[in-house]
């Protein structure tokens, strides 16, 4: 707690030297997501406008607004007719015009984009640099919640119709080699055909990039996840899906990573008591490296239980052979809808599983056109298109019916009983009438045998 106060106090001090109340000039160009709201009493918001605020809160800037486009406020910027300008990428010749702020703001396909201050304005790039050093230090994770808040901060230059052209003249045909069953992202249909999630999200890509008619789409399904990667590498696929947002598995892999497409949460499925003990031993689907990479990444001391499935997984864990085993969000919910894991249970876990196309390294181009697709397609559309199809991970059995069904099953069973029953008493009370029936027939025979042995006996 000491040790906390004196952080705590040091953050202040240095908080009380950077405030300072001071009008500056400031750039602000339209940009979708990155920089909204075009006049002073028009509500804004992005990316750009949210990051200039937290840096107007610790240094006590007041934000003078000069709207325009990018170049013409950089001219500005370079003239000295504005003061600050965000979103600018970093070109050698730029380096020389302006002054940069020593924290990269954004990234975007490999080029990086900055905050500038006008070159005579040194003092404002010493307090700039003392802010973002402090935004840094305190709320380290500052930038990557506001990217996923505003998912794409910075669109695509104009260069992007020249792209599809040279592209086009290149490729008619798209290789995509996909992890199988894996819905709600990846499946293959008995006619052999591919569904999920990937493919809606691929065919909305080439509609906003206006490529549907001349590109065509080949899918190929893969069992196990190393091949997947192999044929990537050999180019045998032009790109993969899913990849993890983890940039340490795609350099180890030799791939680019597209922007996310769709994330969800990750829970842990357990058996009874949730405690330390179930993260002892995890179960893992040996064919999928994702799962593999996700639980080797949060939980390292963990027992790795490898399993054919992620069916065979859960049922390590209800056979106690795993404490528990990892799935996303999208598949647990209905996964355990299937009767046969009544018993088990899942909590969430606080990591988000983002996923992203994976596209061989070498080809910037292709990675291009996704990224500007995706940014298009918008936040929402992976996730949405994906709770279209978890209804597949559902397998309803005649099990899942008699319990679903237990009160009707339980009175036709009775009924049924019942008239089996009733059917057995009446065929006793027929038989019992059929043989005092037969009984009295006999009697009656009897009778007449003995009446007529009598008549000729008395002759």
């Amino acid at each position: 707690m000491f040790l906390a106060f004196l952080v705590g106090n040091d953050a202040s001090a240095v908080e009380d030297n950077l405030f300072e109340e001071q009008t500056v000039r400031l750039g602000y160009f339209y940009r979708p997501s990155f920089q909204e709201g075009m006049q002073d009493d028009e509500q804004k918001n992005g990316f750009g406008y949210e990051y200039l605020q937290k840096i107007s809160y610790l240094s006590g800037w007041r934000y003078e607004y000069v709207y325009g486009t990018f170049e013409t406020l950089f001219e500005k910027l370079k003239s000295g007719e504005i003061d600050i300008l965000a979103g600018v990428r970093d070109t050698k010749e730029r380096r020389g015009l302006v002054n940069f702020s020593d924290f990269i703001m954004s990234q975007e396909d490999g080029e990086n984009y900055y905050i500038c201050t006008a070159k005579r304005r040194t003092d404002l790039l010493k307090k700039l640099n003392s802010t973002l050093s402090l935004i840094d230090s305190t709320e380290p994770f500052f930038l990557q919640e506001l990217t996923r808040k505003y998912r794409h901060p910075i669109k695509l230059t104009d260069e992007f119709p020249e792209l599809i052209e040279n592209f086009v003249q290149k490729h008619n045909v798209l290789k995509i080699g996909y992890f199988d069953n894996y819905l709600p992202y990846c499946d293959t249909l008995p006619s052999g055909k591919a569904t999920g999630s990937m493919v809606d999200i691929m065919n909305g890509i080439l509609s906003k990039v206006n490529l549907s008619d001349k590109i065509e789409l080949e899918y190929k399904p893969y069992d196990d996840y190393s091949d997947l990667i192999k044929d990537l590498d050999s180019k045998k696929v032009d790109l993969i899906f899913p990849c993890s947002n983890e940039s340490w598995f795609a350099e180890q892999n030799g791939m680019y990573l597209s922007r996310v497409v769709v994330d969800s949460g990750m829970n842990i499925a357990y058996l009874k008591n949730y405690n330390s003990s179930i993260f002892e031993k995890i179960s893992v689907n040996k064919n999928n490296i994702l799962q593999y990479q996700y639980t080797r990444a949060y939980f390292p001391d963990a027992e790795i239980v490898l399993c054919a499935s992620i069916d065979d997984c859960l049922k390590a864990v209800i056979d106690g052979e795993a404490g528990s085993t990892i799935i996303n969000s999208f598949r647990s919910g209905t996964i355990l809808k299937n009767r046969i894991y009544n018993d088990i249970l899942f909590q969430p876990l606080s990591t988000l599983d983002e996923r992203c196309f994976g596209v061989r390294v070498g080809n910037p181009e292709l990675l291009r056109i996704l990224n500007r697709g995706i940014y298009e397609l918008g936040y929402d559309f992976g996730i949405n298109v994906s709770y279209n199809y978890t209804d597949g991970l559902y397998k309803y059995s005649i099990f899942d019916f008699l319990g679903d069904n237990i009160g009707l099953v339980l009175f036709c069973s009775f009924f049924v009983i019942l008239l089996i029953v009733l059917f057995f008493i009446r065929r006793q009370i027929r038989l019992k009438k059929q043989t005092e029936k037969d009984r009295k027939t006999q009697f009656e025979l009897q009778s007449a045998s003995a009446t007529a042995i009598f008549r000729m006996s008395t002759l």
